[in-house]
């Protein structure tokens, strides 16, 4: 059995959703997966999975949730992290920033709950046309090194599905879609 680490991101709610996992032998390529994920858009949903998962030797020996790992940065706001949970936390404008809108659109001065910045945050207004910088503590994860085998190409069953090596979409067949 060979070595390997999966990297979900998906989001599925009331029978529809997206879904997509990367199977990888190296840190490097899941750091590249990552911050593919981060560089093109993701989820901001406690509901939605950003996880990285590590096989070893074919046994399940580590999941990591993303989300508590990952710092955003936008020009006008307090710092956006996440909670153990998925929360959002942060995420304020700062005094006399040209965000202010952020708390205007909610009728009041904070968001009256913890749904309400997520929505928020996700607004396009906010990311459209705004330089961001969107950091991931990988020391924090504390990811291991593979054990011998690694995968290092073909194909493995996961969660009682047949998943390749490298990128997958969990909605499409993977054999009628070539992503290169």
């Amino acid at each position: 059995m060979h070595s390997f680490y999966v990297f979900e991101d998906s989001f599925f709610q009331g029978g529809g959703g997206w879904g997509n996992l990367t199977v990888a032998g190296s840190l490097e390529e899941i750091h590249e997966a990552v911050y593919d994920v981060l560089r093109t858009g993701w989820n901001l949903s406690p509901a939605a999975d950003l996880d990285i998962r590590v096989y070893q030797k074919g046994e399940l020996t580590l999941v990591r949730d993303l989300y508590p790992h990952i710092r955003l940065e936008i020009p006008g706001l307090t710092e956006i992290r996440w909670d153990d949970e998925g929360w959002i936390l942060g995420g304020e404008p700062l005094p006399d920033s040209d965000m202010q809108w952020v708390t205007e659109d909610l009728n009041s001065a904070e968001p009256r709950n913890r749904n309400e910045r997520m929505w928020v945050l996700t607004d396009e207004r906010l990311l459209r046309d705004t330089e961001y910088t969107v950091t991931v503590d990988w020391a924090g994860l504390g990811l291991p090194e593979l054990l011998a085998p690694v995968l290092k190409e073909g194909r493995i069953e996961l969660d009682g599905e047949e998943r390749r090596y490298g990128f997958n979409d969990l909605l499409m067949n993977d054999d009628e879609y070539d992503y290169e």
